[in-house]
């Protein structure tokens, strides 16, 4: 992560001659991990999450119907992806799925309970 990822990110986003920036940035991110005491592994399936937050949204903007998934077996999934050349196991891993497409509503079992929400006091807490 930090020697390939981060630093082919560093040397895309910040200018040749700013090599000071660069290693700022590395240490920076190795400092939240020691901070938080989780592993590179673990900061990047939270990374995935938030990309799955965003991809959600826009999504729905678009009108599709998605459902984020993490009931699967990880393993099996990479699996399939790198044997169709989508994934590299050596490299990668699968945290989360989504499911993409259209809910057929003529379908009477496309919902079969009505989806429930926390109250918004319960919710959220807004800050004035």
């Amino acid at each position: 992560m930090v020697n390939e990822v981060i630093a082919e990110q560093n040397k895309q986003n910040i200018p040749d001659g700013f090599d000071e920036i660069r290693q700022a940035m590395k240490d920076g991110l190795t400092g939240v991990w020691a901070a938080h005491n989780i592993s590179e592994e673990q900061w990047a399936a939270k990374q995935a999450y938030i990309s799955l937050g965003t991809t959600l949204n826009t999504a729905q903007e678009l009108g599709l119907d998605v459902c984020p998934s993490e009931g699967f077996d990880p393993k099996a999934v990479m699996e399939v992806l790198a044997s169709d050349g989508l994934a590299d196991a050596t490299h990668e891993n699968v945290v989360v799925g989504m499911f993409v497409g259209k809910v057929d509503t003529s379908q009477d079992f496309h919902h079969f309970f009505n989806k429930s929400r926390k109250a918004p006091e319960k919710a959220y807490k807004i800050i004035e």
